[in-house]
């Protein structure tokens, strides 16, 4: 019974409760939507339609509730039109870094959206770009669990993890003992001359 307490002091509070990937760009999307939908007023109605891409249902998801959110009346919406705000997915995706500790990577969950929203006069509309990255740390024996299998968007880009191999295990330490032990021979036959 005392273990159990000790074993949850001993895990950095990050790493505790890892969310998996797609948890990530849904709060990603989440924050986009609510950015694009900040000039609307309440009780307007919002048109979005998302363009065609493997993570589009995630923007609209996230849109909707975005809209929900800041009670925003939403209508129907098949394609360009009149009223529509346009929303294109220009970047998506999860790539990993190395850290200082071999046993992290730094995470890094991203999206990329165009939208083209609708303007104040008949026929003008404005183009806007919205970006954000979502970096944290993630243990570097746990992201394939991280990954939804289903979804290639949700699957990093990860860091080519040398192995050492001869050289770094063997060779290097030998050369920096032998290099000290000739210093050291150095030092004391100065010395003593």
């Amino acid at each position: 019974m005392v273990l159990l307490p000790l074993l949850w002091i001993a895990v950095p509070a990050g790493l505790a409760a890892q969310q998996d990937n797609l948890d990530r760009l849904r709060g990603v999307a989440s924050i986009l939507s609510d950015s694009l939908l900040a000039g609307y007023a309440p009780n307007d109605t919002i048109c979005a339609f998302v363009v065609s891409h493997d993570g589009a249902w995630i923007m609209d998801q996230a849109i909707v509730s975005a809209a929900e959110l800041r009670k925003l009346a939403s209508r129907r919406c098949d394609g360009i039109g009149n009223g529509s705000t346009i929303v294109a997915i220009t970047g998506l995706g999860v790539e990993y870094r190395e850290v200082d500790d071999q046993d992290l990577l730094e995470r890094d969950v991203s999206m990329e959206i165009t939208a083209t929203l609708p303007g104040t006069s008949a026929g003008a509309r404005s183009v806007r770009a919205y970006a954000l990255h979502a970096i944290d740390t993630v243990n570097s024996d746990r992201t394939s669990l991280l990954e939804a299998s289903g979804y290639s968007f949700t699957k990093g880009i990860g860091p080519a993890r040398a192995g050492g191999g001869f050289w770094k295990k063997i060779v290097e330490p030998a050369v920096v003992l032998a290099a000290s032990a000739v210093i050291v021979v150095l030092l004391f036959t100065v010395r003593s001359q």
